[in-house]
């Protein structure tokens, strides 16, 4: 039997057909399935830009001033932006691409703010970062001194008290101060009879009560009409609006002399001439003691190292045996025959505790008059005898050497031993107080956008395949962003 060979043929060109069918699909969806990943890759790379050009509209302000990135914006104009820049990049111009198909067409999308990060954010922790982050290209002060310092100060200083505690009229002993020490103390011998010996111990106490219960800045500061009178109003700032952990402590001991450096090269004090442009004059003040006005800052910051230098004062008497021994003949007589046990030694604390208080008042005219105060006095630094507390005055010269700390450095310490959230939040207030006066009335902390975190949608139409009933592709994906 003869073959057609027009059968054979047909067969052979079916057979062919139907490989370069199924070639020809490969390749298309081989094509498809690059270009998916091409516009995804192009999709991504789109609202990661549009991300970065937005955070690129940071407050130079902040940013100049006070080393910190970030955008001062709301929320709904923050996310108008980033659409704006998604589509630039969607649309480019026609002279771009001229005739030529875009291959990364894409149909829509969507843009929707997952999570946007403000500095007050986090409960201090994003403002604190900044801070420590830029501090770490910079080298630390002599804030040093005061960490290593401090916990030695406050470990020495709390057992020791002020005058404040101590009520000599009500003949009433603590038991926890350490009288019994004062009981080995010899007595000198003295002409004064018992009658004027309790009447210069009264004259001391009196005194120095009067100077310390008066509670003005006159006592300490020779020119009163210098003093900055400038309040605010505080009702707006970060630390009254902002929601936050008071008492929280993240900061290592490393990172709060970091941040104690900023501060001290930041921020002036009542000693420091810096130029006058802020809304408070003495902004280390403020953090440490937050209110509206700058002499209650000032008087309260005062009051802080009174009581301290007062304590440190008193550890010094503790170790100088000539002076107790004054002290102790004064009680002594003072005292009389009186048989109220520890009632001698009771009275010879309470005399050097007044001491201490007046020699403490000399130790703050000098700091704020910009002078170093030793931590610990010594024979050639202590300033008063016993006598002349019954005739200081403004004319009380010092002895003190121009060493130790100086006001802002104490200042600074007391910043450090309280070291909370709420000082990060109270520097929040001094750089909103600042901006507001000098840049921008309408500068807010709270709307200073320094992170974010988006979810994009796209759709894109098939190109080389086609699957009904689906005609677009969909891609979901986050992008975040921060400084």
């Amino acid at each position: 039997m003869k073959r057609n060979h027009y059968n054979i043929n047909a067969a052979v060109t079916l057979s062919l057909c139907l490989i370069f069918t199924i070639i020809l699909s490969f390749i298309m969806i081989v094509l498809e399935s690059s270009r998916i990943h091409l516009v995804k890759a192009h999709m991504e790379g789109i609202s990661h830009i549009a991300l970065e050009s937005a955070a690129g509209y940071f407050s130079l302000p902040l940013f100049e001033n006070y080393a910190i990135f970030a955008v001062h914006m709301s929320d709904s104009s923050f996310t108008s932006l980033i659409k704006r820049y998604v589509n630039d990049n969607l649309s480019p111009s026609a002279n771009l691409t001229g005739n030529w198909y875009n291959f990364s067409k894409i149909n829509s999308y969507t843009c929707n703010p997952d999570k946007i990060y403000h500095i007050t954010d986090e409960n201090g922790k994003i403002f604190a970062d900044q801070i420590i982050r830029y501090m770490n290209y910079k080298a630390a002060s002599d804030a040093a001194d005061i960490i290593f310092q401090s916990s030695f100060i406050d470990t020495f200083s709390k057992n020791y008290v002020d005058i404040s505690d101590i009520n000599i009229e009500e003949n009433m002993v603590d038991t926890s101060f350490p009288l019994s020490e004062l009981s080995e103390d010899t007595v000198n011998e003295t002409m004064l009879t018992e009658e004027e010996a309790i009447s210069k111990r009264n004259s001391i106490f009196n005194r120095v009560k009067r100077l310390l219960t008066k509670g003005t800045l006159d006592i300490y500061i020779d020119k009163t009409s210098d003093i900055s009178a400038r309040q605010t109003d505080i009702s707006s700032l970060p630390s009254s609006v902002c929601r936050y952990k008071k008492h929280s402590d993240f900061l290592s001991s490393a990172d709060k002399l970091m941040y104690l450096t900023y501060l001290s090269d930041t921020f002036g004090c009542y000693t420091d001439k810096k130029s006058d442009i802020s809304e408070l004059k003495y902004q280390l003040e403020y953090v440490l003691n937050r209110d509206c006005c700058d002499e209650n800052n000032l008087l309260k910051s005062i009051f802080k190292i009174q009581s301290l230098r007062t304590k440190l004062n008193l550890a010094y008497l503790y170790t100088d045996s000539e002076k107790r021994q004054m002290a102790k003949t004064l009680a002594v007589a003072a005292v009389g025959v009186i048989p109220v046990p520890f009632l001698v030694e009771f009275t010879q604390l309470s005399i050097l505790s007044a001491w201490a208080s007046a020699e403490a008042v000399i130790d703050i005219r000098d700091l704020l008059k910009g002078n170093k105060i030793p931590l610990f006095k010594s024979k050639q630094s202590w300033s008063l005898s016993l006598d002349d507390i019954l005739t200081f005055d403004f004319n009380t010269k010092s002895k003190n050497q121009n060493t130790g700390f100086s006001y802002k450095q104490y200042l600074l310490l007391f910043l450090y031993t309280d070291f909370n959230v709420d000082t990060i939040y109270k520097t929040m207030d001094l750089i909103q107080m600042d901006i507001k006066k000098n840049h921008s009335s309408e500068f807010r902390m709270t709307e200073c956008i320094t992170g974010m975190k988006y979810n994009f949608s796209f759709e894109y139409p098939f190109v080389f395949y086609h699957k009904y009933p689906y005609s677009v592709f969909q891609h979901k994906f986050t992008q975040s962003y921060g400084y």
